[in-house]
């Protein structure tokens, strides 16, 4: 992680912004299809935006706002931070009450595998899957 206020210390240097304005509807398309693999009801979840926004955008009807393509920018380099958009919990306890480490990995399909370690190299204590397989 960088740690911004170094950078502000440095004279003569400065920190741009990630330029954006390239994300339209047909890149925010190709990071849900070829990098997420989701479908448009999985990704506007994912998003917190509805289905008909995702729709808009990949028609070319409406483009991402500033706040959509940073974060679209940010998965798209960092495909792992979707993992932490979800919280896994099953019908018999939370996830978060189970000791360990959690892990999320995309899987191909609508899916997402989960696993459970004690914080060592050894195997998964638990494993599972959300979504289609």
């Amino acid at each position: 992680m960088i740690d911004i206020s170094v950078f502000k210390k440095l004279k003569g240097t400065r920190l741009d912004l990630a330029d954006t304005s390239n994300i339209d509807g047909a890149e925010a398309k190709r990071i849900r299809v070829d990098i997420f693999n989701m479908s448009q009801n999985a990704f506007a979840e994912a998003l917190d935006v509805s289905k008909k926004t995702i729709e808009k955008w990949e028609s070319g009807e409406n483009k991402p706002n500033a706040t959509a393509r940073r974060l679209l920018y940010i998965l798209e380099n960092n495909p792992e931070l979707m993992g932490q958009l979800y919280r896994m919990v099953d019908e018999r306890h939370e996830l978060s009450e189970l000791p360990g480490e959690y892990r999320f990995r995309l899987s191909k399909g609508n899916s997402i595998q989960w696993a459970v370690t004690d914080n060592s190299e050894g195997p998964a204590l638990m494993t599972g899957y959300i979504g289609e397989r």
